[in-house]
């Protein structure tokens, strides 16, 4: 399935839930043989023209995923951000492809912020508490262990540390909400 060179250890490919064997090259001729009936669909023909185009192996496809997560993952404030205009039209483009996929999550962002936001006491509380990370960021560690009461100290300390390992923090909410 491909323009794959001769002894290549590459057997099979993974391609919509159906294995298609890869085609094997005849040495003299350089010409593709199919091994399997499957490899003749449209869609095995285009997404070999593609993988061959790119160059793509199966140990890379986590680097191309990894570029649609960041994608989906940025807001318009940061893509806004972006200097360099080609990767910011690419990712624009990618978040438009990504539309009905991100569509498909609203419910599940919905119930994960509503139980994430049933865990405090107040929901408009969340508001204050971000008031009280802005405080606590015109404090140094010292002045904050020196003050007396013991839940203002410790309380400020914590918030201080927050957001220690943020990206963890942040793909652990994401990895127990229920897309699609």
């Amino acid at each position: 399935m491909g323009k794959y060179l001769a002894g290549s250890t590459i057997n099979f490919t993974h391609i919509r839930k159906s294995y298609i064997y890869v085609a094997a090259c005849n040495s003299q001729s350089g010409v593709l043989q199919d091994m399997n009936e499957e490899s003749e669909k449209p869609v095995v023909k285009a997404a070999a023209k593609i993988i061959n185009e790119l160059r793509l192996t199966p140990e890379e496809i986590e680097k191309y995923e990894e570029c649609e997560i960041i994608s989906d993952l940025m807001d318009e404030e940061t893509l806004k951000s972006i200097d360099d205009e080609v990767l910011r039209k690419i990712i624009l483009q990618m978040r438009t492809l990504h539309l009905e996929v991100r569509r498909m999550n609203y419910a599940a962002y919905i119930e994960m912020a509503k139980s994430l936001f049933g865990k405090i006491p107040n929901r408009n509380y969340v508001l204050k508490y971000h008031e009280l990370e802005e405080l606590s960021k015109k404090l140094n560690g010292d002045e904050i262990k020196k003050i007396r009461e013991e839940n203002v100290r410790d309380t400020l300390l914590n918030i201080k540390h927050v957001h220690n390992n943020i990206a963890e923090k942040k793909a652990n909410v994401i990895r127990r909400i229920k897309m699609y």
